[in-house]
């Protein structure tokens, strides 16, 4: 259990930041934070849900088995982002982060499909967990 804390911590803090950069890239189409959530708390929320719904889903990645490669998983990581996104954006008054159309999430789960893997490769990740 211990081995997993510090990637899961690593990544929500990434993921949070992620939320935060989004909104303020694109004001019109994304929102932080709620009539009870704060902004902060919003991405830090927000963040965790995200952060959490991938860790949670991640087992399906034995179901694509055909999927090996770095093109394979960049693609089954972008999707699973983008579900775990669109998760979070559907819980809006409670994480406090929403999205006006949830086309937009697509760039966003791109961006922190590359962010995220560059996490991985500077971190030593794998290492890590192993």
């Amino acid at each position: 259990m211990k081995k997993y804390l510090l990637p899961f911590i690593l990544l929500w803090l990434v993921d949070s930041i992620i939320v935060y950069l989004a909104v303020l890239v694109m004001p019109r189409y994304f929102v932080l934070g709620s009539m009870t959530v704060t902004v902060w708390a919003g991405a830090f929320v927000a963040g965790f849900t995200w952060t959490l719904i991938v860790w949670l889903l991640k087992p399906l990645i034995f179901l694509f088995t055909k999927l090996k490669g770095a093109f394979g998983m960049f693609c089954f990581y972008l999707v699973l982002n983008f579900v775990a996104l669109w998760i979070t954006a559907r819980l809006g008054p409670v994480v406090g982060f929403g999205t006006t159309r949830f086309i937009w999430l697509i760039p966003v789960a791109i961006f922190a499909d590359l962010i995220q893997y560059l996490v991985w490769k500077v971190f030593g990740m794998k290492k890590l967990m192993k």
